[in-house]
């Protein structure tokens, strides 16, 4: 691939956990493998949840990283001599503003995804920063694990901490929407102190499972449209593939781990 400073660009991923930012990470970069572009992937050293060689989704889908690092100073020259530098987990990067606007400039294509706010909802001020040297900013949202509603945006801590940085997932964090997230930080409770919803209906489960389940392509429309309607959202069906991989001669093969997945990413539909 030919690179020039004027095709350099940044792509930048936010949005609450579970949300699915690492899983739209890992399709683009997927997607650049199948195009025979190089890609270099950027793991925090400090994430070593589901491995310390790969960056993961919840739902434990990897890809192998190029480096592991906790500063984006410290991979030095090495991205270089790729087409594509993918970087997971950037809020945890205090200079990736001036890393991603070094590689841009340099005619890389750079690909970000990150947390753009805590869980006391405060921006991540590295990520504020670099969200107006971006090319392209997608928001992604995930499901309430309060109310199953369809648009949740906000992150809420279900333990007791007021360390900003403690990596952890579904054992520590939920993603909400608006109203249940304000209710929970009212009442400095976890979802488990909580026996009723904020209609005062029955409490539902709370577990990502749930919330992949929901999000998943082969997740029951009716299921879903009556869950979107319990919640007052409504319910969009797009869908979004990756290209055939078929290209001529010898390309290079993504390194996505799961042995049972083929290379193509499948349709994806985005029920809520």
């Amino acid at each position: 691939m030919t690179q020039s400073p004027q095709s350099g660009r940044i792509e930048l991923v936010i949005g609450p956990m579970f949300a699915g930012k690492t899983t739209e990470l890992m399709s683009r970069v997927n997607r650049n493998y199948l195009a025979s572009h190089s890609c270099y992937v950027i793991k925090y050293s400090k994430d070593v949840r589901y491995s310390k060689e790969s960056i993961s989704t919840h739902d434990q889908r990897t890809l192998t990283a190029t480096v592991s690092v906790t500063k984006l100073s410290e991979v030095g020259n090495a991205w270089r001599e790729y087409d594509v530098i993918a970087v997971d987990e950037g809020q945890f990067f205090q200079d990736i503003l001036e890393f991603c606007s070094m590689a841009a400039n340099a005619g890389k294509k750079v690909i970000v995804a990150a947390l753009d706010g805590d869980y006391r909802n405060e921006p991540f001020e590295n990520i504020a920063k670099l969200i107006p040297a971006a090319e392209s900013v997608t928001k992604l949202s995930a499901v309430c694990m309060s109310c199953k509603s369809c648009d949740a945006y906000f992150t809420h801590r279900t333990v007791q901490s007021e360390q900003r940085e403690l990596i952890g997932g579904a054992d520590m964090y939920i993603s909400t929407c608006r109203a249940c997230y304000n209710r929970l930080n009212n009442q400095g409770g976890s979802l488990a102190e909580d026996p009723k919803g904020p209609q005062g209906g029955v409490a539902v489960s709370h577990t990502v499972e749930d919330a992949n389940e929901l999000r998943s392509p082969g997740a029951d429309v009716a299921s879903v449209d009556a869950a979107c309607r319990d919640s007052g959202g409504s319910r969009t069906a797009t869908s979004r593939s990756l290209p055939d991989a078929k290209l001529p001669g010898k390309r290079q093969r993504s390194p996505l781990e799961s042995p049972s997945s083929p290379v193509d990413e499948k349709p994806v539909r985005k029920l809520c």
